[in-house]
């Protein structure tokens, strides 16, 4: 195995989505930019995911199974903690990368400016089948840097960020926090608010990531049976903010 350090870290959580893992490790291999390395985190899945796992070939790819279920927040935590990358991104086993060349452009934003503390893009949903749905997270009609307080002022309105397609600096976790274990829901919204509070935030229009919808997904599971998780959410995201 490489034990040098690749400058990018995905992190791909993984429960009981053993059928979509091999999609959405292709998709990052498949990058233009190569330098990066990706942990496979298992979180004590009941179905086959050791083995899906164990059939990616490649010694880029990390695999972790946590001894017990430890919830998808504990779990991107722990995955934080392992990686070694200067920028780290997180996207779930269920979603996959669009655009071959979304790396690269994130990096070059990232490398050009130091005050950019996160890129993100807009995406396209994916239904369970593997059909392309409507365009979301599309924010603006071209590129852009967004000030600090230009993305703060639209972030704490309304998420803007498409779950899947963020690559941030090491150091906003490092240095701001992990993703809070009490906002079970919406945890990424306020990481993506507070990363923004005084540094700038990269924006490309282009629908570079899957967003996969399906029965199984934790917006789903939310939405159906703890309704009243997201209105909490909501607001606490807004009052900490």
């Amino acid at each position: 195995m490489n034990t040098a350090k690749p400058l990018v870290s995905f992190i791909v959580p993984c429960y009981k989505l053993a059928h979509y893992l091999t999609e959405c490790v292709d998709s990052i291999l498949d990058q233009s930019f190569q330098d990066f390395e990706v942990l496979v985190m298992d979180d004590c899945s009941p179905d086959n995911t050791p083995q899906v796992a164990s059939g990616i070939k490649d010694e880029r790819v990390r695999y972790f199974r946590n001894n017990a279920n430890l919830g998808h927040l504990r779990n991107y935590n722990v995955g934080i903690e392992r990686a070694r990358g200067k920028y780290l991104w997180l996207i779930s086993a269920d979603d996959r990368l669009r655009s071959r060349r979304i790396l690269q452009r994130y990096v070059e934003a990232l490398e050009t400016d130091e005050l950019i503390a996160f890129a993100f893009c807009a995406g396209m949903i994916l239904t369970a089948d593997g059909r392309e749905g409507a365009t979301t997270g599309r924010i603006d009609s071209r590129d852009r840097v967004f000030s600090s307080d230009e993305f703060v002022l639209r972030a704490i309105q309304e998420n803007p960020v498409c779950t899947p397609g963020a690559l941030a600096r090491r150091s906003c976790y490092t240095e701001i926090g992990l993703f809070p274990l009490d906002l079970p829901f919406a945890g990424d919204w306020f990481l993506w608010c507070v990363f923004g509070a005084g540094a700038k935030v990269a924006y490309f229009e282009e629908p570079m990531v899957y967003y996969r919808l399906h029965g199984g997904s934790h917006t789903a599971i939310y939405r159906h049976g703890r309704a009243e998780l997201i209105v909490h959410d909501e607001i606490d995201v807004r009052w900490r903010v």
